[in-house]
């Protein structure tokens, strides 16, 4: 990033004189949405009115903006936008819009766009009125939050960073300390002794605040600002079993189980060759080689019977899926979504960075349960499987 000061002065050239406004917009905190500054203050704004509208709406926030100040993009003197960490969508969308209106300007002028960026911690910081550097906590999806200090220079991650919001209450380094929060944590379960300092001013408010006291720095690269990895994800949730069934580790001698699930659950099964050759450690010249980095997990009921299970081979700091199936009788109960977490669970005692998998582009309900779960889309195969239909790579970044 290029830190230069902020220069608000539109007298710079002649073409600059008669560009008299400043566009805001922030995709990745709540409220998102876009505002106009002119003079000493905002002359117009548009805020989505749910957080669960989506982060599209932000292109068309601005064009109203924009046609109810009656300013043209390219009468506008600079943009400010937020960088993060917040939204994966609503940031990259805000993004583009930026992207979009520095291009189009190119076009028409001589004169570049400058462009601010405000980072998520000092907005929230701004808000609260709180002077930095001051711990702040973001909304992470709806299961987590990310501890960040807004500094004079930046954002820096606190750890332990990344947490489930169910274990705020056991953070006990945030005990003696004050944290600007927006209002949908304040109503966590925080340590005692920690002191909550919510946001009251609305966000674009905020980063019109910075702008217009030259605390921002003119963008030179127009990146968004994680902290963390994108596809980061919280520590495991234990897995949630139907009563009575158990979590087991597999072996050679239950093949031929295994091999009546593949029957019954696919037309191209594995043979129990195949099946043999993932659970039986492989043999040398020497005599058996155990083979550690073969995981392979089940599902038994009280009885005893086979349910479901997973195999998965762990390679280097990668653990790869290689199959997972439930018996037809006993599917939508929550099966596959209990081995998934066992894997996972899995990688991260081993300290394995990631866990990698393949499915059927048209399983849509195992692509659900793995999204839901924390595996991002990274690329495809095409004609991967036999009768050619392609396989979606997935994958989760194990975040310890």
């Amino acid at each position: 990033m290029q830190t230069r000061g902020n220069q608000r002065d539109t007298a710079r050239t002649p073409e600059g004189r008669r560009r008299r406004a400043v566009l805001l917009v922030e995709g990745g905190l709540w409220p998102a949405g876009a505002a106009l500054v002119a003079g000493q203050g905002i002359i117009a704004c548009e805020q989505l009115d749910s957080p669960r509208r989506p982060r599209q709406d932000l292109f068309t926030a601005v064009r109203q903006v924009l046609a109810r100040s009656v300013v043209a993009p390219e009468e506008l003197s600079a943009v400010v936008v937020g960088t993060g960490p917040g939204s994966f969508t609503g940031l990259r969308i805000a993004m583009s819009v930026i992207r979009g209106l520095e291009r189009g300007l190119k076009n028409d002028s001589e004169q570049p766009l400058a462009v601010f960026g405000a980072d998520s911690p000092r907005l929230l910081a701004e808000a609260a009125g709180a002077a930095r550097p001051v711990l702040t906590a973001l909304p992470w999806g709806r299961l987590r939050v990310l501890l960040a200090t807004a500094g004079q220079k930046g954002p820096q991650l606190f750890e332990p960073g990344l947490i489930p919001r169910s274990s705020l209450i056991a953070c006990q380094r945030l005990v003696g300390r004050c944290v600007v929060v927006p209002s949908e944590l304040a109503s966590e379960r925080w340590p005692r002794g920690v002191e909550l300092l919510e946001t009251k001013r609305p966000i674009l408010e905020a980063m019109a605040a910075a702008y217009l006291a030259g605390e921002l720095a003119e963008l030179a690269l127009l990146e968004p600002t994680y902290l963390v990895a994108p596809d980061a994800v919280a520590p495991a949730r234990a897995p949630s079993l139907p009563a009575g069934c158990r979590l087991v580790r597999l072996s050679g001698a239950d093949c031929r189980e295994l091999a009546l699930i593949e029957r019954r659950s696919y037309p191209r099964p594995w043979s129990i060759e195949k099946l043999a050759e993932e659970l039986e450690p492989p043999e040398s010249l020497d005599g058996p080689v155990e083979r550690s980095e073969r995981v392979a997990f089940g599902i038994r009921a009280a009885g005893g019977r086979l349910l479901g299970y997973a195999l998965s081979r762990a390679d280097g700091p990668v653990m790869s899926v290689l199959n997972l199936a439930i018996d037809p009788e006993h599917r939508r109960r929550g099966l596959a979504r209990s081995l998934t977490r066992r894997l996972v669970a899995e990688a991260r005692t081993r300290g394995l960075g990631r866990v990698n998998l393949e499915v059927r582009a048209g399983n849509e309900a195992a692509l659900a349960l793995y999204a839901s779960e924390g595996f991002v889309r990274v690329g495809r195969r095409p004609g991967y499987y036999p009768g050619g239909e392609d396989a979606v790579l997935m994958s989760l970044l194990v975040h310890r």
